[in-house]
């Protein structure tokens, strides 16, 4: 079955999936989740959050997603 999606987020959001009320979920966390995600896509672009709080500034953030 296709839907024609075009685009899928994994955002960091995912936090209230979880049931975390203060707690920003954790990098591993996400990779995780994504991972899952990425078995079941077929044609659509994969996007994922960097979560809340992994990093203080964009060279850091570069730094995050290179390195996964």
């Amino acid at each position: 079955m296709q839907f024609g999606v075009d685009l899928i987020l994994v955002g960091d959001t995912l936090a209230v999936v979880l049931g975390y009320e203060t707690t920003p979920v954790t990098l591993e966390e996400m990779l995780h989740h994504a991972s899952s995600v990425r078995r079941g896509v077929k044609r659509a672009l994969l996007v994922v959050d960097l979560p809340f709080l992994t990093y203080q500034d964009p060279q850091q953030a570069m730094h995050q997603q290179v390195e996964y």
